[in-house]
């Protein structure tokens, strides 16, 4: 019992490390984070310019509407994931998701407040081939 214990507490570790790692007022994102004020939109940014030694990308979920945005999560990790664009134009996504097989993954998805940010570390592969991407 105390394997399975210290295996699920890595595996949480493990999935805190991918999901959100901050959140504040749309007034505190960092000057090099661009984007069209609309108060009817979200908007993301992808930080290319402070991509993690681990290969991570800050990506900035940005709500800049008047109400609370409710994300759909599993384990706290929201369903935002990394797509190229291949040779034909189409968009394909290129990171996996690996599902759950227990109901409690689903409860309490994060929200992003109005008028604030939810910062994401994008997965982006340290090798392959280069190509146009996108969240």
């Amino acid at each position: 019992m105390k394997k399975i214990i210290q295996a699920a507490s890595l595996l949480a570790i493990a999935m805190f490390a991918h999901t959100s790692n901050g959140k504040g007022a749309i007034s505190t994102l960092p000057p090099q984070v661009k984007f069209k004020f609309d108060p009817e939109a979200v908007s993301l940014f992808a930080d290319f310019s402070n991509r993690a030694k681990n290969g991570t990308v800050p990506v900035y979920l940005i709500n800049d509407k008047g109400a609370p945005l409710q994300l759909k999560a599993q384990d706290g990790d929201i369903y935002l994931k990394l797509e190229a664009q291949n040779k034909d134009g189409k968009w394909v996504r290129v990171q996996p998701h690996r599902y759950s097989w227990c109901g409690n993954s689903y409860f309490s998805p994060p929200a992003v407040p109005a008028k604030h940010f939810h910062l994401v570390r994008g997965y982006q592969p340290t090798k392959g081939k280069e190509s146009k991407v996108r969240y």
